[in-house]
Formats: C-alpha cells, structure tokens, sequence
C-alpha cells in the first residue's frame, strides 16, 4: 500500500502475501517489480529495492 511520496521515491506498508494474508516481510536490498494500476486502469511496472527499512 502506498504510504507517502518523496523526492525520488515513494514509501510503501509491508506487502500482504495474496496466498496466506499474512505481512511479506522484505530484507534490506531485496530488489522486486512493482505494478500498479491508476483509476483509468493504465498499468505500470517497473524494478525497485528496498534500500532499508
């Protein structure tokens, strides 16, 4: 879940597992995709990490 915008960046809630419901927590570094979709339902991905938490 979106949380805030920063320059350069946004900051993210911990992921929900689709599967089991529970918080996917995430390591320092881990790189992962991210997709979204806006309201017209246009979608975007692109690459990301997790710089720390």
């Amino acid at each position: 879940m979106f949380v805030e915008m920063g320059t350069g960046c946004f900051y993210t809630d911990f992921p929900i597992d689709v599967e089991t419901g529970k918080i996917a927590f995430l390591m320092d570094e881990t790189q992962f995709n991210v997709t979204f979709s806006n309201e017209e339902q246009a979608v975007y991905v692109f690459e990301s990490e997790v710089p720390e938490k």
